[in-house]
């Protein structure tokens, strides 16, 4: 999943290393996909935001499609 078209930012401010990275590629567990009132599709993914070397903050959420590709790091599930 892609957070940088998650949350869109037009410019970084400053580098602060031990924060929450909005803007990196992470994995995440697809659960479901919807149709939106626009003809978009959301899928509901739950995966983790980093913060440094605390480890991560685990969040749930709808997220448009152009956010989300296949995961490469794990077998195809039927």
């Amino acid at each position: 999943m892609d957070l940088g078209t998650v949350w869109r930012i037009s410019r970084p401010r400053r580098f602060v290393p031990d924060a929450l990275d909005m803007q990196g590629t992470v994995p995440g567990e697809l659960r479901l996909w919807h149709l939106t009132t626009t003809g978009h599709w959301v899928g509901y993914v739950e995966f983790a935001v980093k913060a440094g070397d605390q480890g991560g903050v685990r969040v749930s959420q709808w997220v448009m499609e152009d956010a989300l590709k296949p995961r490469t790091d794990s077998p195809a599930r039927k």
